[in-house]
């Protein structure tokens, strides 16, 4: 606990896969990519871990949208 506050304060990710009803499998690889996204703002992998799993407490598919959402906007800009 580097970070004070956030959702996925002491959480696992078993309790993240409880919550929304998904596998620990899908969760464990989204906070794969979670953590090399939030390296892009620390270069501390524990803090990008943390905020990570904050974010997968509020969208079991929060890496996978933010992917797509940052591959839409490079398709509008090559236009």
């Amino acid at each position: 606990e580097e970070i004070i506050g956030g959702l996925g304060d002491n959480k696992t990710i078993k309790d993240i896969a409880k919550k929304h009803g998904v596998s620990e499998e899908h969760i464990s690889k989204q906070l794969e990519m979670g953590i090399k996204v939030e390296m892009e703002h620390t270069n501390d992998k524990s803090k990008s871990r943390e905020i990570a799993l904050d974010h997968l407490m509020e969208s079991p598919d929060y890496y996978t949208k933010l992917e797509k959402m940052e591959e839409s906007f490079e398709d509008r800009e090559k236009k």
